[in-house]
């Protein structure tokens, strides 16, 4: 991911915006303090965890997390799951 600084951006835009069509990321930058990516959008697909892929592994973790125990929460509640069979699924993936 390359840093890009705020005044960049704002002139090269249009170039930086042809760079995430072809996959770049890049980082802006305040004063050396990043403060936003810029990233390809992902299209939401239904039922999909979208995750941003630049987010530090615990905060991934805890909304991956978050997102399968309220899809399981609402299987549980229309097919009468056991709890045994919920923790099962849970260590599965």
């Amino acid at each position: 991911m390359s840093n890009v600084g705020v005044y960049e951006a704002k002139v090269q835009l249009s170039r930086l915006l042809k760079g995430v069509q072809q996959g770049k990321r890049y980082t802006i930058t305040n004063g050396h303090v990043p403060v936003a990516d810029l990233v390809p959008h992902v299209a939401e697909v239904k039922g999909a965890v979208l995750i941003d892929p630049g987010a530090p592994p615990s905060k991934k973790l805890r909304a991956l997390a978050k997102r399968r125990l309220a899809r399981m929460r609402s299987q549980r509640r229309r097919s009468g799951v056991s709890l045994e069979r919920f923790i099962d699924e849970a260590r599965e993936g």
